[in-house]
């Protein structure tokens, strides 16, 4: 059948763009309505909730880009998007980078991820995106990626409101800059700059229908282990988002907004309530308790949904959950 005729996608040409998306817009008898594709570049998702439906019949989404190295040798420096209408859209982007201490004039052979937040309208044309810069200068401590950091931050969640504001949340481990607003972490002291090692901060950002950037929420206090964001949720007025939170010791105090909250030396299940002026109006703990027969204490966060007076996680542990009683 001709590319037309059903929802075919053509992915990068070269090596090392591992990942790419499809998304497709279906209608209720299941046909199908258009679907966009990415065809150059890799487009990695950001998380969990990495994509929400408008009320206009579009979407907004974040996703992280890295710059493909085409067998071709074309179009080195952009991600591109085919639109509903096949029609592509181009993004120009420098993930490539020359690692800390070697010769510039070698040219880049490393990357890091770009986040990006991208709205598309009810006919899968793109309407904006906004790319954010964020630092992947070596740690000071690095005894791995000594070159650099390929995943400064990540944006891992995204939900609208009924005015079109949007809300992204995410994590922090360097610095992330969106507009003049940079967002620096904290809970990274002594970080070796591996990046599979749970360090930095949470955030959420505010955006308006236009996708200008309007506040942030992070948390306050002295460093702890790691504080991350995975999922956020807009229903009736307010906002709910959920993640998970460690300090490196018991009894230490952070604050979130006008909300201090006490972390125990565990892993912590946490989620907040806030309206949307990012106001905090409750925040719920709960632990990780280590048991005999596994010595970890993680808690990885997969959904979030709002019914009538409850709200719903879904995610995995390692461990036992306890309230506090226990």
């Amino acid at each position: 059948p001709k590319p037309s005729d059903k929802a075919v996608s053509y992915g990068d040409d070269g090596l090392y763009g591992c990942e790419s998306l499809s998304i497709y817009k279906i209608a209720p008898d299941g046909k199908l309505l258009w679907h966009i594709y990415g065809a150059r570049g890799e487009i990695a998702k950001a998380g969990t909730t990495s994509l929400v439906a408008t009320q206009d019949g579009g979407f907004v989404a974040v996703l992280m880009l890295m710059d493909a190295n085409s067998a071709s040798k074309t179009d080195m420096d952009l991600v591109r998007i085919v639109q509903g209408d096949g029609t592509p859209y181009d993004i120009k982007i420098s993930s490539l980078f020359v690692g800390a201490g070697e010769d510039p004039n070698a040219g880049p052979k490393y990357s890091k991820y770009v986040p990006m937040l991208i709205k598309v309208d009810s006919m899968g044309k793109v309407l904006y995106h906004k790319l954010f810069d964020v630092d992947h200068q070596p740690r000071p401590d690095a005894t791995r990626y000594n070159f650099g950091t390929m995943l400064g931050a990540e944006l891992t969640g995204i939900t609208v409101d009924p005015k079109g504001n949007v809300y992204v949340c995410g994590s922090v481990r360097t610095a992330i800059t969106i507009g003049e607003t940079t967002i620096k972490a904290k809970n990274n002291v002594g970080w070796n700059g591996d990046v599979q090692k749970s360090v930095g901060d949470f955030f959420i950002l505010k955006f308006d229908n236009e996708g200008n950037y309007v506040k942030h929420l992070t948390e306050q206090g002295d460093p702890i282990e790691f504080s991350k964001l995975m999922a956020i949720k807009y229903d009736d007025g307010k906002l709910y988002a959920t993640g998970r939170i460690s300090s490196e010791k018991a009894e230490t105090p952070i604050t979130i907004g006008d909300k201090k909250l006490v972390l125990s030396d565990k892993a912590t299940l946490f989620t907040l309530c806030l309206d949307t002026a990012l106001n905090v109006s409750w925040i719920s703990q709960i632990q990780i308790k280590m048991v005999k027969e596994h010595n970890w204490t993680k808690v990885f966060v997969d959904g979030i949904a709002v019914g009538k007076d409850k709200v719903y996680i879904a995610g995995r542990g390692a461990g036992a959950f306890c309230d506090a009683e226990g």
